[in-house]
């Protein structure tokens, strides 16, 4: 389509504000840090449906959440399994901002004010992108799902600069 550019995840953090970041590392979250009453924890059983089931989520102390303050998620925010169910997503609701972005995840965060994740959202569910993100993970028996490939992603698609804040009434064009 005429006037639309070509633009990957990574492309658009760097031009927007916003980063695809990978959950804690286990020596930041240990089996101990887990209660029974606390801040929830997103971990990939959580994630189905495009957001996150809470039923049986694990917690930890409010303590301990503000030490990984960097893996709280706010409303918008979109978070993947790194490994095995690859192309199931959550987008983070209002009810959900200050859970935390677990171990097994990762977590893209895009500046409303200039994307609306709602749109980007909308790219990410795509099949053409499903399949390009298991074309492209690395794994024969368990897909794994890495940051960089998550910022590669979308290169095959476009953006129009008016409709980066809004979803379209109507999707685009695929090249």
């Amino acid at each position: 389509m005429k006037g639309w550019d070509k633009i990957t995840l990574g492309e658009i953090c760097l031009k927007y504000g916003g980063k695809v970041q990978t959950g804690p590392f286990g020596s930041q979250l240990h089996e101990y840090d887990y209660k029974d009453v606390g801040i929830p924890v997103i971990m990939p059983k959580d994630i189905s449906g495009n957001t996150v089931n809470i039923d049986n989520i694990a917690k930890i102390s409010i303590e301990k959440a503000n030490s990984l303050s960097k893996h709280k998620v706010k409303e918008g925010d979109i978070v993947f399994p790194r490994r095995g169910e690859i192309t199931k997503r959550a987008y983070i609701r209002k009810n959900q901002i200050g859970f935390i972005c677990g171990t097994g995840c990762l977590k893209i965060s895009i500046d409303s004010s200039h994307v609306a994740s709602e749109y980007l959202n909308y790219f990410l569910s795509k099949s053409d992108t499903i399949e390009w993100l298991i074309g492209n993970s690395v794994g024969a028996t368990m897909k794994n799902l890495s940051g960089r490939l998550l910022r590669n992603c979308l290169s095959t698609y476009h953006l129009s600069q008016p409709s980066v804040k809004s979803p379209p009434s109507s999707p685009p064009m695929m090249t």
